[in-house]
């Protein structure tokens, strides 16, 4: 048989998570001239439910925007940035997303240059006397194998 109808309070249906907290500590671990590296690290709480992005913002120190650096999902640590102006200094940020929504920011980074990395070059090869006289010496060498990754500008000579 059919018995007597029931009628409830009203119920809300809520949704069971909350936003993640932020990505800890974003910095940069490798630089060129037009990209960075950013890492970071894992929330202390995604919020109940799985972290399914890592939305990257970058803001150019001579700016006010934070512009967004990725357009696909990003569910690792870290992330490559390109398209950078050479000589730029830029800082980041980090949100992370789940099911309820966007995280607060993470702190932001420090500032960093946008160039490539120029390492001290090799020393010159096979120093030798070319002349000499009562009052000076001629010398000669050959340029250094390594360069730094830049064009050598000059040379110290000590006696």
């Amino acid at each position: 048989g059919v018995g007597e109808p029931l009628e409830s309070d009203p119920v809300v249906a809520v949704n069971p998570f909350v936003p993640p907290s932020p990505p800890k500590n974003p910095e940069v671990t490798a630089i060129t001239k037009d990209s960075m590296v950013v890492c970071w690290g894992h929330p202390d709480s995604n919020g109940g439910s799985e972290i399914t992005n890592y939305i990257i913002e970058r803001r150019d120190k001579t700016g006010m925007r934070w512009v967004k650096c990725n357009k696909r999902i990003v569910t690792d640590f870290r992330y490559k940035v390109g398209k950078l102006t050479e000589g730029h200094e830029y800082e980041y940020r980090i949100q992370a997303e789940n099911a309820a929504g966007l995280s607060q920011p993470s702190s932001t980074s420090s500032f960093y240059k946008a160039c490539d990395t120029v390492f001290k070059p090799g020393p010159p090869g096979n120093p030798r006397v070319l002349d000499t006289s009562r009052s000076s010496i001629t010398i000669a060498w050959n340029k250094p194998i390594y360069d730094g990754g830049s064009e050598i500008i000059g040379y110290m000579v000590e006696t």
